[in-house]
């Protein structure tokens, strides 16, 4: 997570001279099954005062598969759990997170 201070930084500066523009926000992606890194994520997000998605996108291998053959998990399996959890954070980011 100290990878995100320099890119929350500068998004929260350009914000500042831009009303609010460029929106932004986390999303758990990558997550085990099992783990919990998405909870530790969560907390630690929390600091940077920036918008958490609803839901996690889970370390699938559908999703390695779909970009080896030049895909997405949309293409490959449009009603799969990974294109459900893909089509979940898209909603969010169209109806808009803040």
């Amino acid at each position: 997570m100290w990878a995100c201070q320099s890119l929350v930084s500068q998004i929260k500066q350009r914000q500042i001279i831009t009303d609010g523009i460029p929106t932004a926000a986390f999303q758990v992606s990558r997550a085990k099954k099992g783990t919990s890194l998405a909870k530790e994520v969560r907390a630690a997000v929390s600091e940077y005062e920036l918008p958490l998605l609803d839901g996690t996108i889970h370390d699938r291998t559908i999703f390695a598969k779909a970009l080896s053959d030049g895909f997405t998990s949309l293409d490959t399996d449009p009603n799969g759990v990974a294109s459900l959890e893909i089509r979940h954070m898209a909603k969010q980011i169209i109806e808009g997170f803040t």
